[in-house]
């Protein structure tokens, strides 16, 4: 059931969409004006408060309160945007509150007067009680305040309390990565238990999970992953715990919630930092500091038991032992010295030694070196010597960090060797996206020698090189690389410096990446390239993958992707189940570029804008060796809008264009106008069926219908297309040059389409009752009175008669919204008695014709005579019921209704409606994209 929802004004808009499949219960709700002149209760992520009346004075003898609701361990924040009230001594008039809580929660603050109160974030408690006072004696303009929800915390303390994922009970949202970070008295740790979870459910909680560390940081040693629905328990070993909570795009849950308690443990000897000291904490500078065993160079003692912590903040901790004389044992079973990689005794070991034998460098892969030394009550030596600093690499086991070269963005130093091993969770690929400034001086282009970058892809030196195919996985220079992605969870990274000039050095960022696919991938520059290709390739993709790729140029440039060596990917009908898609923007709701399947190689695809979005998916069926294709920054092409507009060829008029270029243009009219092309002047290599180099126009996008595609020295007929938006594409290949082309477009003068706003209206198709002699595409959007039904009829329609409609059609939509369920899509004849109706009063009407065999087009009218099935105005009572359509009878909603009501407050003082839902059942999906209620101020 949904939360209750209080509007934030006086006006609030309910849509109720249904699609063609499966029909429910439906709902049924109630509204109210709120019952106090003003206030309510919010759950939502963000609103606007308004004192009544804003932004006109407020009114006297007024109270209202605002409750704004969170989930528990999240904070708010309130900040004012303006504030005028009426002035007195400790606000004794009128007033604002603002309390933690409740009503006799913990007071924040008593405003009034007309300064601006500072914004606040919440300290304890995830709700804000706000109230607002006005008594009879003076007045002013009021406030305006907007609130948000701030999800994660890193600074919960007390003794006691509870966290729940974002929105809590509701669905956590997609895509979260939250953190909160508890953190108690130095003599405490923390138990807890989880007490409700409904999180997605997959092996090894792949997909969403929370995880808890032991620590101040996610870096801290991993206690424990957690999803699905059973409850946990769980305990720190020191004064702090942190709560990581991820999600992925796809399945959603309530998420969880949990709560925690300080637990009191015996206080332990304080950490000291005199030098040869048994234990104690310290930290690293820019010069190697010292630490000696106890008693060194004499003897350490029998029994002895000493920890150090060591720590290098935003940088890790190298160490080296200078000197050796522990007891020896095969094991170190008698005395020993235990390196571990993190801030307790719990972390992971880096090393155990004993004896004489010096060990190499001991790095650990965070800021914290946990260090044991213990011995028996036997032989003794002079114990150990050792030198401790920031380390220049080291060992990075986290699923996301940053390297950088030292110092960095300052010159880095000469004479280094650094190198970084970078493990991920098995299972996963690393993504290295490289960040302005780079800056690694070099003569040589190829960075054989000098300073250098070596990215390898695998655990060591050996590994394969990372990088462009055929280089060395060397980088240099001043031009970073876009964004590279290894086959496996390792890589291997070293940087090396010379005696000479140094640079600013490099910043590279990484991060884990599932099914060794998908990821952000950055071109900085027209040098910058890379492939994506699917799972495992050139071995075979695997089931189920579903890899989204967002590949990004600097603005105002094109991005090209050209496929090479293999494709194949399993055949279905429409490419519907194992496909890789191609959209021009930066996210699924964008244009369509491509959809492809199947083992021909496709041809390289030109966005019009500087982002692209790429999905690969495979179901359950055969898998195959899937693709490679190759990105970089377009040489041309774009997005030209207007009136008209010209595009010219590569170098036109004044030198051939170049060989093996890829262009692609959008074209974008008037609305409502179809656009003709003109070439004025034409100019390509001439071959066979125009294979080699050629112009083609396509209507709409190039998944759309080919208009023509031409070469030779022939200036090319004039093209209409059918709507106001088409695409040029060149292509030249390496066998000869041309002088090349420049044309014109133009919008028609003649206009199809358009809004009918009046109760009865008549419309036809272009040039109707004669032909229309080239493709059109026509929208028309009708509105109607509140409260009435539109009953469209087509008094006149021939069009082709063919079962699939796919030469000319009309196509009718239950409302004017792009999203609006379709009613019906008509070709050939219709009995004129035949009305198809609407469920409340808009209506979208759209023509289609590709001109091949035009018939003559249509003439339709429409009436609102009848009430609608649904929506309307909701003004005439304070209060009421609206339900979905066939719910007081006791049936399901029908399919492909769109239900807009319309809610007012009828007393303006008034500032907000309540929401109530009494019962609800809908088509069940993650994004609500079958079955909707949607509200909207």
């Amino acid at each position: 059931m949904p939360h209750p929802i209080t509007s934030f004004s006086s006006a609030l808009t309910l849509r109720f969409v249904s699609d063609s499949g499966m029909n429910f219960d439906g709902f049924h709700a109630t509204y109210a004006a709120s019952t106090s002149a003003c206030g309510g209760t919010f759950h939502m992520a963000e609103g606007i408060l308004d004192s009544p009346g804003y932004p006109e004075v407020y009114p006297p003898n007024m109270e209202c309160v605002w409750n704004i609701v969170s989930s528990p361990g999240n904070r708010l924040q309130l900040s004012f945007i303006s504030f005028q009230l009426e002035d007195s001594q400790n606000c004794s008039r009128d007033f604002v509150e603002i309390r933690e809580g409740n009503a006799t929660g913990p007071l924040v603050g008593r405003y009034c007067g007309n300064f601006l109160p500072l914004n606040y974030s919440s300290v304890l408690g995830h709700i804000l009680w706000i109230r607002f006072v006005s008594d009879g004696s003076g007045s002013g303009m009021g406030f305006q305040a907007t609130f948000a929800k701030i999800f994660g915390n890193d600074n919960i303390v007390g003794t006691h309390g509870k966290i729940a994922s974002p929105f809590w009970p509701a669905n956590y949202p997609h895509n979260s990565n939250y953190k909160w970070t508890v953190s108690v008295n130095a003599s405490q740790v923390i138990q807890g238990r989880i007490l409700e979870m409904d999180i997605e459910a997959t092996h090894n909680c792949y997909y969403d999970k929370l995880r808890i560390f032991d620590g101040l940081d996610i870096h801290s040693i991993l206690i424990g992953t957690y999803c699905g629905t059973q409850p946990e328990t769980f305990s720190s070993s020191r004064n702090s715990l942190t709560f990581q909570f991820s999600s992925d795009s796809s399945i959603s849950g309530k998420g969880f919630l949990l709560e925690w308690f300080a637990v009191d443990v015996p206080a332990g000897p304080l950490p000291t930092i005199a030098a040869g000291a048994c234990g104690g904490f310290l930290r690293t500078g820019e010069a190697p500091l010292f630490l000696f065993s106890p008693g060194w160079p004499s003897s350490y003692s029998n029994g002895a038991d000493c920890t150090w912590l060591i720590q290098a903040p935003d940088s890790t901790v190298e160490l080296n032992i200078l000197y050796m004389d522990v007891e020896s044992h095969p094991t170190c079973g008698y005395d020993s010295l235990v390196i571990r990689d993190g801030d307790n005794n719990l972390a992971q070991p880096l090393a155990v030694v004993c004896g004489r034998e010096i060990p190499g460098p001991i790095r650990s892969t965070g800021e914290y070196m946990f260090i044991r030394f213990t011995s028996d009550f036997s032989i003794t030596g002079a114990g150990f010597n050792a030198s401790f600093h920031k380390s220049c690499g080291g060992y990075l086991h986290a699923d996301r960090g940053i390297i950088t070269s030292p110092k960095y963005p300052e010159t880095y130093p000469p004479n280094l060797n650094c190198s970084w091993h970078v493990l991920v969770q098995s299972g996963l690929t690393i993504a290295v996206h490289f960040e302005q400034p780079f800056h690694i001086p070099n003569g040589d282009s190829s960075c054989r020698q000098g300073d250098y970058l070596v990215l390898k892809n695998g655990p060591d030196i050996y590994s394969p090189p990372l990088g462009p195919h055929g280089g060395n996985g060397r980088f240099c220079g001043s031009h970073p690389s876009s964004t590279l992605f290894t086959s496996d969870n390792q890589m291997f990274v070293q940087f090396i410096s010379d005696n000479s000039n140094g640079g600013q050095g490099f910043k590279i960022r990484y991060e884990a990446k599932s099914l060794a696919c998908g990821g952000n991938i950055y071109i900085h520059d027209a040098d910058s390239t890379g492939y994506v290709t699917s799972p495992n390739y050139p071995g075979n993709y695997p089931q189920h993958a579903d890899c989204i790729w967002i590949i990004a140029a600097p603005p105002g440039n094109a991005i090209r992707l050209q496929f090479e060596d293999q494709f194949n990917i399993e055949v279905t009908p429409n490419c519907s189940s194992s496909y890789l898609e191609l959209r021009d923007g930066v996210d699924s709701n964008a244009p369509v570029l491509s959809k492809f399947c199947g083992i021909s190689l496709p041809s390289s695809q030109l966005s019009s804008r500087e982002v692209m979005y790429l999905r690969f998916r495979s179901d359950n069926s055969s898998t195959h060796v899937g693709f490679k294709a190759k990105y970089s920054i377009a040489q041309c092409g774009g997005t030209v809008t207007g009136q008209s507009g010209i595009i010219e060829s590569n170098g036109y008029p004044y030198l051939p264009y170049p060989n093996n270029v890829f262009c692609q243009w959008h074209l974008q009219g008037l609305s409502g106008h179809y656009l003709t092309i003109h070439f004025e002047d034409f100019n390509l290599q001439n071959s066979s069926g125009c294979e080699k180099d050629f112009v083609e126009i396509w209507e709409n996008h190039t998944s759309g219908n080919a208009l023509g595609r031409y070469c030779g020295s022939a200036i090319p007929d004039d093209i209409d297309t059918s709507s106001n938006v088409a695409s040029v594409r060149f292509v030249t290949d390496g066998s000869g040059i041309a002088p090349g082309f420049r044309l014109r477009f133009e919008s028609s003068i003649g206009v199809c389409g358009g809004d009918l706003q009046g109760p009865t209206g008549t419309f036809s198709s272009p040039n109707y009752p004669n032909p229309n002699p080239h493709g059109r595409i026509c929208e028309w959007r009708i509105t109607v009175q509140e409260g009435r039904q539109i009953s469209l009829t087509f008094n006149n329609l021939r069009l082709e008669a063919h079962p699939s409609c796919n030469a000319e059609h009309v196509t009718v939509f239950n409302g004017i919204r792009s999203n609006s369920p379709q009613l019906e899509k008509l070709c050939s004849s219709v009995n004129i008695s035949n009305e198809i109706k609407s469920s409340g009063n808009t209506m979208r009407v759209v023509f289609f014709t590709d001109g091949s065999r035009p018939y003559g087009g249509f003439i339709a009218s429409y009436t609102s005579s009848g009430d609608a099935v649904c929506g309307g105005s909701l003004t005439n009572n304070p209060e009421g019921n609206f339900t979905s359509p066939g719910y007081n009878r006791g049936s399901n909603y029908s399919g492909n209704l769109n239900c807009e009501w319309t809610l007012s407050n009828p007393n303006q003082g008034n500032s907000s409606i309540y929401i109530h839902f009494v019962d609800f059942s809908l088509e069940s999906h993650q994004d609500c994209q079958f079955d909707a209620l949607e509200f909207r101020v």
